[in-house]
């Protein structure tokens, strides 16, 4: 074990770690580890009760130009409703139930224009609703299992196109596209879910949005909701009892859960942005595991990782420009932060092993300046129980940032702290070993620690 002192533009102290979240030194500021978040916990969803009849009984009404309704039913107690209404032009509306007791709706109502839906109910108990209002809207519901729901409502916006595909038993979907004022339209929207006790749901304001999810397993669940223009939000479930919320205000933001997306059970992802041009990607692999990316601004870019279980990200941009990459990879129990505020921030950590932990909080004062990044941060551990904790501040015009930290060994402790007032401040610090402790303050300066 090897523990250095010195003092001049830095300061290195040494003390233990008390299990992760114990502070280095009380000298060594900003090395405290910021509170877990809980998890939201998901309310239970109503069911719609619909009434039960004990023959098959269709009611079709049409006016006005090239309607067409076509209803099969087979089985017993199936309901179905097919109204095109008003000003109706090309409408076309099918419906196919198998089974007994299915109940469908379909509406297309008032001003209709070039309207389409169909809706295939294969099983028993299940209930659908079509809903749609104004010109050029596709709606699809297809579900096969017993006692699935679901229900698709576009109304004020035009081109839109919404699809459920619902494969089990128990599962729900809904999805809304348009608004009063969504006179442009071209929203997407798709859902996909295979297993049983399955719920999603999309909201969709405004115009060029595009939402989708799959989900494959047991009781998962879902939200995503966009208010703006030109976002996309998509992501893919693998496993039982995963949730994943993405919600979007503003122009031009994407979030996905990619690569196959959440693979695991447990798992729980929040992506929540708020700007225009923000990029959200999360993965996780393993079960139990957290994400949570929180972006606020323009142009933010956030990238997530999880291989292993019960880990934990938490990423927060409130600025613009900011990158921030976390990645833990082949271990458990990891904790990992990311605190981005102002503007062009860099932070990168990488975590191999278990028991680690890592927090960089990054703040820069002066705003957009040319193309470097005010503040820059790297964390690297391999191995057991390690602490990395780096806190920067930057606020003056051509000075910046820069630590490196790289942990390879068990029961490191390390903590940098950064403040760019004057003059630009580097540091890099390696602990190749076990049980290393170091805390760099720097107030613009140069360092290098090796242990």
């Amino acid at each position: 074990m090897k523990n250095l002192f010195l003092s001049i533009a830095f300061l290195f102290a040494t003390s233990m770690l008390f299990a992760q979240t114990a502070l280095l030194d009380e000298d060594c500021v900003d090395c405290t580890v910021p509170d877990v978040q809980q998890r939201d916990p998901i309310s239970p969803i109503d069911r719609v009760v619909f009434p039960v009849v004990h023959i098959n009984t269709s009611v079709a009404k049409s006016w006005g130009n090239e309607n067409n309704i076509e209803v099969n039913q087979n089985g017993a107690g199936n309901y179905s409703w097919a109204l095109q209404d008003n000003l109706s032009w090309l409408n076309n509306a099918e419906v196919i139930q198998n089974g007994v007791q299915n109940y469908s709706l379909v509406n297309q109502l008032y001003y209709t224009w070039r309207n389409d839906a169909s809706v295939l109910q294969d099983g028993d108990h299940n209930y659908s609703k079509i809903s749609q209002d104004w010109d050029d809207n596709v709606a699809k519901v297809e579900q096969r299992g017993d006692e699935n729901q679901a229900d698709i409502y576009q109304d004020w916006a035009r081109f839109n196109d919404a699809a459920i595909f619902q494969t089990g038993d128990l599962n729900q979907a809904f999805q809304f596209q348009g608004g009063e004022y969504s006179t442009l339209g071209y929203n997407k929207a798709r859902i996909t879910q295979t297993g049983d006790n399955n719920y999603a749901k999309q909201y969709q304001e405004v115009d060029h949005n595009e939402v989708s999810v799959v989900q494959t397993g047991d009781d998962n669940s879902s939200f995503q909701e966009q208010d703006g223009y030109r976002n996309k939000a998509n992501f893919d479930q693998t496993g039982d009892r995963n949730y994943v919320g993405q919600f979007q205000v503003g122009d031009d933001n994407i979030a996905t859960v990619y690569d196959w997306g959440q693979q695991g059970d447990d798992n729980y992802v929040i992506q929540d942005q708020d700007g225009e041009w923000n990029w959200a990607r999360i993965h996780q692999a393993g079960d139990r595991n957290d994400s949570y990316q929180i972006q606020k601004g323009k142009r933010n870019r956030s990238h997530a990782d999880q291989h292993g279980s019960d880990n934990y990200i938490d990423v927060f941009q409130d600025g613009n420009l900011n990158v921030a990459s976390a990645t833990q990879l082949s271990g458990d129990n990891n904790i990992l932060f990311q605190k981005q505020v102002g503007d062009q921030n860099s932070a990168n950590a990488r975590q191999y092993g278990s028991n680690n932990t890592s927090t960089e909080d990054q703040t820069s004062l002066i705003g957009y300046i040319g193309a470097n990044f005010n503040n820059t941060s790297n964390v690297y551990q391999s191995g057991n129980d390690n602490f990395a904790c780096v806190g920067q501040t930057q606020s003056l015009i051509g000075v910046t940032n820069f630590s490196d930290i790289d942990q390879i060994g068990n029961g490191n402790a390390a903590g940098v702290h950064q403040n760019a007032s004057l003059n630009s401040n580097s540091s890099i610090l390696t602990q190749d070993g076990n049980l290393n402790t170091a805390c760099i303050i720097q107030n613009g300066d140069t360092s290098v620690l090796n242990q």
